[in-house]
């Protein structure tokens, strides 16, 4: 299972295995890959879903709640989500000619 997460106006692709670990794994798992060094402000975060904005337990394991493939966003728990999804993915196999048809 793999999640596309947007943090700090990046959209990363994180890795889950089967799906076992937390959100709270995650929101942890989606700081340190970003860079952001202060994982003890973890907790300050909330993850939201990419389409419909629901909010995410910090407890709830990943498969429980997530598809594969799912947009999550990753925020301060005092500021509002925008719920927007990557315009265009474009994938290594694709040329640019290919989105235009």
């Amino acid at each position: 299972m793999r999640l596309s997460v947007r943090f700090n106006d990046k959209w990363l692709v994180i890795p889950c295995g089967e799906g076992d670990k937390s959100v709270e794994w995650l929101i942890e798992e989606t700081m340190r890959r970003s860079e952001t060094p202060n994982l003890r402000a973890a907790q300050n975060y909330k993850a939201v879903l990419g389409e419909s904005g629901g909010t995410l337990r910090a407890d709830d394991p990943i498969k429980e709640v997530l598809n594969d493939s799912d947009f999550v966003h990753i925020s301060n728990r005092e500021s509002p989500v925008e719920h927007a999804l990557p315009e265009k993915i474009l994938y290594p196999f694709q040329q640019q000619d290919d989105l235009r048809s």
